[in-house]
């Protein structure tokens, strides 16, 4: 089953979430503050780039949220993944996991991995047939 970790404030995970239920995908909605080390390093596994590829960028942080992030890049994996999990305000949102298949944010497109087969078949039917008429 599908699980999404998001932050209620975030725009991002009630667009993810909304998504999800307009496509009547069943999953499980868990706020960021409740994931666990185990959990993220399940996700990690999934990731291209590990840590970087879920942590917020710099670039838009309050000056406590850097100070963060630079000691996290300094940590060791398993110390990493276990001060995420303690400081969960560090983690983007949201994150989507389901058993092989990791997304970070909301992204229209990329989303769509996670409808069932039959539902990504007919809906790329549906539009080479729009373009077509």
């Amino acid at each position: 089953m599908i699980t999404i970790y998001y932050r209620n404030s975030c725009l991002s995970s009630r667009k993810a979430i909304n998504w999800l239920n307009d496509h009547h995908i069943p999953y499980r909605k868990c706020s960021i503050d409740c994931v666990s080390s185990e959990d993220l390093s399940y996700m990690l596994r999934l990731t291209e780039n590990g840590i970087d590829d879920i942590v917020k960028s710099t670039k838009r942080c309050t000056e406590d949220l850097h100070r963060k992030i630079l000691r996290l890049q300094q940590m060791h994996f398993n110390e990493a993944v276990v001060y995420l999990s303690e400081n969960a305000e560090l983690l983007q949102t949201p994150l989507i996991v389901d058993h092989n298949k990791f997304l970070v944010g909301y992204h229209s497109e990329n989303i769509r991995q996670f409808a069932p087969r039959y539902y990504r078949m007919s809906s790329i039917f549906l539009h080479q047939y729009k373009r077509q008429n």
